[in-house]
């Protein structure tokens, strides 16, 4: 019995931890989901901010920019990621 206590408590820990994205348009937020953090790598969750920027309000052009080498003409850095971590 004691074992399966300490299991429960483990994956209780486990859930515990999650990522809440949100999606923000000036300063209305327009999405928010919340997900276990086991759910997803740290490279996986900027994959998906970037996704998720470039699909609601970046043109074409704006994309392939935000992807090319750093420093050249056309690059820009709107699909930089910050980790944001409560104060």
């Amino acid at each position: 019995m004691a074992c399966r206590k300490a299991i429960l408590r483990q994956v209780a820990i486990l859930w515990a931890c999650y990522w809440i994205i949100r999606g923000h348009d000036s300063l209305k937020l327009i999405f928010e989901i919340k997900v276990g953090a086991g759910q997803f790598t740290d490279d996986q969750i900027v994959q998906l901010l970037k996704a998720l920027a470039a699909k609601e309000g970046l043109t074409c052009s704006e994309i392939v920019a935000a992807y090319a080498k750093c420093r050249t003409k056309i690059a820009n850095n709107l699909l930089t990621v910050r980790k944001d971590f409560p104060t």
